[in-house]
């Protein structure tokens, strides 16, 4: 079995042809290695809906100590519902004070953010009536087990998009800002020069017009995470081998000469 969460309304449905063919990948790695079997046919095929209540993100959580030391991370300590409004905020005030942190900065300005209609704590799948409220590309990814993957990213492709971090506890979530994804990702590689990533697949690309190339694909897809084969696990090995003979039809055709 395997479970999807459909967290946008307009992209219902999306997920069941990923999951179909996930499944048809699942039975050619089965065959390939060497299994014996064959796939004959489905005999039965079922798909469960159920209404999913996403945690709201609210007020201030202690990011993870390597979230911290990595320095890239605005994690505003505030004590009500609205961490997305002041996340929004700090992205347009850049400001780089070393109190950054604190939501006194940014409660003058709370009236530059759009909610009509949307109420705070703001869940994961109404990100995007935010997004187009205020007419700002929002990303959400999420972090476990020190690894960074999307939630949502959005349509839309902007240099200025607002890219976030939800964190969460046992009790709820909060959202945080990311200020260089480059250097929250730093460490995928050896590489000290800046990367530009795909926020749908966080590849990373050396160069600019390299990614946008890819962009132009990338965007038909739903955002998913890459995740390389451990060592050990990076080769094939076939398994039940068999020597099996091989049959060349060979058609001769002879061509006869008279010598004059």
């Amino acid at each position: 079995s395997n479970v999807q969460i459909e967290l946008v309304g307009d992209t219902i449905g999306d997920h069941v042809p990923v999951s179909f063919t996930k499944i048809l990948e699942a039975v050619d790695e089965f065959i390939r290695r060497g299994s014996g079997w064959i796939l004959d046919k489905i005999v039965h095929f079922e798909l469960c809906v159920a209404k999913y209540q996403p945690l709201r993100a609210s007020s201030y959580i202690i990011l993870p100590k390597k979230l911290v030391d990595k320095k890239v991370v605005l994690n505003i300590q505030n004590e009500d519902q609205k961490c997305l409004v002041w996340c929004l905020i700090a992205h347009k005030l850049n400001i780089l004070a070393h109190d950054s942190f604190r939501v006194s900065h940014y409660t003058p300005h709370e009236q530059e953010i759009k909610l009509d209609g949307v109420e705070c704590p703001v869940p994961l799948n109404i990100i995007p009536i935010v997004e187009r409220l205020n007419n700002l590309p929002i990303n959400v990814f999420g972090n476990e087990e020190n690894e960074v993957f999307p939630l949502y990213v959005s349509k839309r492709v902007d240099e200025d998009c607002v890219n976030l971090l939800l964190i969460a506890n046992e009790e709820t979530q909060h959202y945080c800002l990311i200020r260089n994804m480059s250097r929250l990702l730093g460490d995928l590689t050896k590489h000290n020069g800046k990367h530009h990533y795909c926020y749908r697949f966080l590849h990373r690309f050396a160069k600019d017009e390299i990614l946008k190339e890819h962009l132009q694909y990338c965007s038909e897809h739903s955002p998913q995470h890459i995740k390389m084969p451990e060592k050990g696990e990076n080769f094939i090995k076939f398994q039940n081998v068999h020597y099996i003979n091989i049959l060349f039809p060979i058609s001769f055709i002879r061509i006869l000469s008279r010598s004059l």
